[in-house]
């Protein structure tokens, strides 16, 4: 996994934002499930953004594709 982040650099207070809005978003416990997985391949492939806080049309993006 050469794209992924390092364990440590990802954990910024942007990072946990993105995700707790995200999560927020979520209706049960299956969409929850789903995100998080989509959030581990994103983290995987280097395009989570980690360094920069999703707007709100970002997040409602994000939990379309």
């Amino acid at each position: 996994m050469p794209e992924a982040y390092a364990h440590r650099p990802i954990h910024t207070k942007c990072y946990y934002l993105n995700i707790e809005n995200i999560l927020s978003q979520t209706m049960n416990r299956k969409q929850a499930h789903w995100v998080l997985q989509k959030i581990a391949r994103e983290l995987q492939q280097g395009i989570f953004p980690v360094d920069k806080t999703m707007s709100a049309q970002e997040v409602e993006m994000w939990m379309r594709v």
